[in-house]
Parts: structure tokens; sequence; C-alpha cells
């Protein structure tokens, strides 16, 4: 996870309600990823940041395959908790894209 800039308290929260406080604590700004790279010793460094999303169902069964994505599926259509919380997860992925996606970091060492 990165954060593309600093986040607000409230969306630090919210995140670590929504996704999980362990992934939030390792989440780095881009340019904290790219200080701890280059002090690693990587060089030429190139960072891609596309913003986290919800895939449409074909991306979904094309990366996760048919039976994962069925089994994921049915959990949605019959369990109000697995429902209440994919929906809240892409609400705020949505709500928080100008801060929130992951990096591509490409380099030598």
């Amino acid at each position: 996870m990165t954060w593309k800039k600093q986040p607000t308290a409230e969306l630090l929260e919210t995140a670590s309600s929504l996704i999980s406080p362990y992934h939030q604590l390792k989440a780095r700004t881009v340019e904290g990823w790219e200080s701890l790279l280059i002090f690693a010793g990587v060089k030429r460094l190139e960072i891609i940041t596309p913003s986290m999303k919800f895939k449409d169902i074909g991306e979904t069964i094309a990366d996760e395959g048919l039976v994962n994505t069925a089994k994921v599926l049915f959990r949605y259509l019959t369990n109000h908790a697995v429902r209440k919380r994919i929906n809240a997860m892409e609400k705020f992925l949505d709500e928080s894209a100008e801060y929130l996606g992951f990096g591509i970091y490409i380099g030598n060492k």
C-alpha cells in the first residue's frame, strides 16, 4: 500500500478499521518508499503509482480464477457482513483515490 500524499488523521483511522492496522502501519508515502529504497542502495529507481480500485468481474476472474471469484461472489450474495464490508471498502477506495494507491518500484541494486 502506498499513500500518494500524506493522509489525514480521519483517513488513517478509516483505513485502519477497513483494511487492517497491520497494512496501514506498513504503508508509506511515495517519497517514504523512495527514500527507503535509495537508502538500501537501489539505483535508477522508476516509480509507478496506480490507484487502487475494485475490478470488474472479467478482470477479477482473470486475476483470481473462476473458482475463487465464484466463492467470493457466493459469500457476497449470501452473507450480509461480507457484503457490507466489500461495499464499505469499495466506497473507501473510491473516496480516497487521490491519497491511496499502490506502488510499483523498479530499480537496480
